[in-house]
Formats: C-alpha cells, sequence, structure tokens
C-alpha cells in the first residue's frame, strides 16, 4: 500500500484498513511461529462531550495530541493506529499480556497528567478505556477479526464499569481490571 492509503488523514497514524492488513499479517506470524501478538483498543472516554463543547475542530485537535503522544510511546515495531472516532489500535507483536498492560498504564498515566488541550485558559486531560487481547505462544483466537472484538469487548467492559481503566480479553490474563492510573480516582 501506498502510505498515503495506509495513513489515518488526521492523526497521520496508521487507518483502519493498514490496521486490519496488518493484524491480519501478525496473527498469522504469530501462530505459524508461535509466537505471543497483543492487541489494545483505546476509546478516548466522553469525546462527544468534548465535540459538544468546543465543536469538532477543537475535538480534532485533543485527538492529533493524543495521537502524537502513542506514537511516541509505542516501539518502533509496534503499529498504533487510529481505528475510527475516537477509537486506536496498537499492535504489539512479540508482546506478552503484561507487557501490553504496562504500556496501557503508561498511555493512562499520561493522559491523566498531561492536558491535551487548554480550552478558555484550563487544562483539559481526558481518560481512556482500554481492551487488550493477547495470543499466547500464537494460540486463543481462530483469526484476526476474532481478536480485534475480543479487545473492543473488553474496552466495553471497561466502558461499563465506569470507565477509565484496563481490561482484558477473559482469554487473556489477567482477568477484568478498572484500576484506575497513579493519581486518577475511577
Amino acid at each position: 500500500m501506498d502510505e498515503q492509503q495506509r495513513l489515518d488523514h488526521l492523526t497521520r497514524l496508521a487507518n483502519r484498513a493498514w490496521l486490519e492488513q496488518e493484524l491480519t499479517r501478525q496473527f498469522d506470524c504469530a501462530r505459524r511461529c508461535a509466537h505471543p501478538l497483543s492487541l489494545m483498543f483505546i476509546d478516548l472516554d466522553h469525546f462527544k462531550r468534548i465535540n459538544d463543547r468546543y465543536g469538532h475542530r477543537f475535538g480534532d485537535e485533543v485527538l492529533v495530541r493524543f495521537a502524537t503522544a502513542l506514537a511516541s510511546m509505542v516501539r518502533e515495531h509496534d503499529l498504533a493506529g487510529r481505528y475510527g472516532g475516537e477509537e486506536f489500535l496498537i499492535i504489539m507483536p512479540n508482546t506478552r499480556h503484561g507487557q501490553a498492560t504496562a504500556l496501557a498504564n503508561r498511555i493512562r498515566h499520561y493522559l491523566a497528567t498531561q492536558p491535551l488541550a487548554k480550552p478558555e485558559g484550563e487544562p483539559l486531560c481526558v481518560t481512556a478505556s482500554i481492551g487488550i487481547a493477547s495470543l499466547d505462544e500464537g494460540r486463543g483466537f481462530l483469526d484476526a477479526k476474532a481478536m480485534i472484538d475480543a479487545a473492543d469487548q473488553a474496552m466495553y467492559g471497561i466502558k461499563h464499569s465506569g470507565r477509565n481503566g484496563v481490561g482484558h480479553h477473559a482469554g487473556s490474563a489477567p482477568p477484568l481490571s478498572d484500576t484506575p492510573a497513579p493519581g486518577t480516582s475511577p
């Protein structure tokens, strides 16, 4: 794919089509070589409120700043991208669920301590609900789509339990968690 076709026009991260294509490739490789693979599904909490209060242009600025921060937090061989709206995915080859959880908590800590914008001079911090699905030694899901669905379900589990947390698909240890990031409340 040409780089312009692979990138989200707003965030300059990978777009959904490239994420899905790359996850399928990484999934097949992990299964074939019996390597771990983790997938993180991130949804910025209450994003509609930001758009409604400050406008979509301001919301876009928040997305761009989050994308820039996300790109600086992932490893060189990981792939971060915008899945749609305020949803992001990170594909993490050769990564177990514990390592993925550590990154998720770094992301949440960053969001809790670094304002993404300053509307009307006031710092605006956002929170995120994060779901993680992991292949253990290449085992755990039938295909890449099932892995995305599992990470999405884990994220929605956090949304339904109050937001601002990290959840793991039931097949990926540890069990669902809604532990707040340091310095935040649930």
